[in-house]
């Protein structure tokens, strides 16, 4: 299987081509003009809290695993919710595969979408090969301050867009973990496509 980052079109998001979590991170982003407001309160379960300063070649701290996002359901509440200094340590390698679409969000100040498909090693040894799209969006806090929000959400190989997408050799699409579907009681309800998300 090929491992790969590609940059996607912002654009699909207004048409919910890559998820309801993003397509709804980005409204909120542009009716905000992206600064923290209580809008952005429903979808927090949803998503990542990042820092907007990050080492060349990693990914920023993540500050808060949202009790519903992709990230905890991959790795596992306890893992999750675990205080930072107590969770194992995603692989230096993944976290520097995937970091570029962070800086651009940091440098830039301006939203990032990209889809990733990787391995990913999960605590105990295994591993997986993941493959979901993720919008990252800057924000700013009071007194110039910034943060990143990141919303992930699992594709599916072999339907919609992605139909021509990677594939090894044999033609085969790189597995993805099957999680199960999950809809935040208040937020993004509009234009789930299976193939984001």
């Amino acid at each position: 299987m090929e491992q790969f980052v590609e940059r996607l079109p912002l654009e699909g998001l207004d048409r919910g081509l890559f998820g309801d979590v993003s397509s709804q991170l980005m409204r909120i982003w542009h009716s905000t003009n992206g600064i923290l407001t209580p809008e952005y309160k429903p979808i927090l379960p949803y998503l990542l809290n990042l820092s907007a300063r990050a080492k060349t070649n990693d990914v920023p701290e993540i500050l808060q695993i949202g009790r519903r996002s992709l990230m905890a359901n991959v790795f596992g509440s306890d893992w999750a919710l675990a205080p930072a200094d107590e969770r194992s340590e995603i692989s230096p390698e993944f976290r520097g595969f995937v970091a570029e679409g962070y800086h651009r969000a940091i440098a830039d100040l301006e939203p990032q979408l990209d889809i990733v498909s990787s391995p990913l090693e999960l605590p105990g040894g295994n591993t997986i090969w993941v493959t979901y799209t993720r919008f990252i969006a800057p924000i700013s806090l009071a007194k110039g301050v910034r943060l990143l929000l990141s919303a992930a959400e699992e594709v599916h190989p072999g339907v919609g867009f992605l139909s021509s997408c990677r594939t090894d050799s044999l033609g085969h699409s790189p597995r993805t973990i099957h999680l199960p579907e999950s809809r935040p009681a208040h937020g993004p309800t509009a234009g789930h496509r299976d193939a984001a998300g």
